[in-house]
């Protein structure tokens, strides 16, 4: 047998796979049957090696079996892979994909990297529901905790039609860890969505930070709950609903703000809603004197 025949060069890939790959190269297309194996060989240089020779020589027919290996836990096998990918279908493996694959790793740094980028970029919407999908489930997954900081800034960016369906639940849940809550009412404030106004009002007294954050974040939209609450019977309540309102209020949240000024209950949530008031009016002036905004 020829012993530069395709076959044989691909059964001699273990021995010395630089050498060999150079001339496989030389074999083109015709040899891309034989290296797309390869990627799966228990020899990490092997592997490594077919990768960037597909690279090379492949077609659309290598770009499948690339992706996969994009995935492997050899970091330089991963790379590779990807490098190949770039060269063949250059659509298949831009950032976004490169930040979904990281995201599905079991390496938390990973996840935390591509959440971070995700959060960056400016959403595609062909993808966003995908993207989406990737980042609730991780979410909603078991290793939540190691990766909370980065997931809610990308989810909040990348929300798609089912964002607000499957957040909910973790605000309906009270064995929901604190970072589950977190992150739900971090995303539902940035996403606006009046479905969710009123089971984040209902955590102002159990997690006041991140309840008032939220309402805070979703604007005019949680108004009305809100305007209850600075009317509710709970000095705490009245006291977030101030700041909430001192925030985000419009002209129909001075008469609600002037009564809780003068509430006798408590002096602490009637200087609140003063405070409030008072910057609510300034603002309300200041929007006058601008006068209307118009849409060019």
């Amino acid at each position: 047998m020829d012993p530069f025949a395709i076959e044989m060069l691909v059964a001699r890939f273990g021995e010395d796979p630089d050498r060999v790959a150079t001339l496989i190269r030389q074999k083109g297309k015709a040899a891309e049957d034989a290296v797309i194996p390869l990627l799966k060989s228990d020899n990490p240089r092997t592997a490594r090696a077919a990768a960037s020779v597909l690279g090379d020589i492949g077609t659309t027919k290598s770009v499948a079996p690339l992706q996969e290996a994009s995935r492997a836990s050899d970091s330089q096998l991963a790379q590779a892979a990807r490098e190949a990918v770039k060269k063949l279908q250059p659509d298949a493996m831009d950032t976004v994909a490169e930040a979904l694959i990281d995201l599905e790793s079991s390496d938390h740094f990973k996840q935390s990297a591509a959440l971070e980028k995700l959060a960056k970029m400016t959403p595609d919407d062909a993808r966003r529901d995908k993207v989406a999908t990737a980042i609730e489930n991780q979410v909603l997954g078991k290793d939540l905790f190691f990766i909370y900081k980065e997931a809610g800034p990308a989810l909040s960016v990348w929300a798609g039609k089912n964002t607000v369906s499957r957040l909910l639940p973790l605000l309906a849940n009270e064995r929901a860890t604190p970072h589950e809550r977190q992150v739900a009412m971090e995303v539902l404030g940035k996403v606006k969505d009046k479905r969710a106004v009123l089971p984040v009002v209902r955590w102002v007294l159990l997690d006041t930070e991140n309840a008032t954050r939220s309402l805070i974040e979703m604007g005019p939209v949680a108004e009305d709950e809100v305007i209850k609450l600075v009317k509710g019977p709970d000095a705490a309540g009245r006291t977030a609903a101030a700041h909430i309102l001192q925030e985000t209020g419009t002209i129909k949240s001075v008469a609600a703000l002037k009564r809780a000024s003068q509430d006798p209950r408590d002096a602490n949530a009637a200087a609140a809603a003063k405070v409030a008031l008072d910057i609510l009016n300034e603002r309300l002036k200041e929007q006058k004197a601008a006068g209307p905004t118009t849409t060019p």
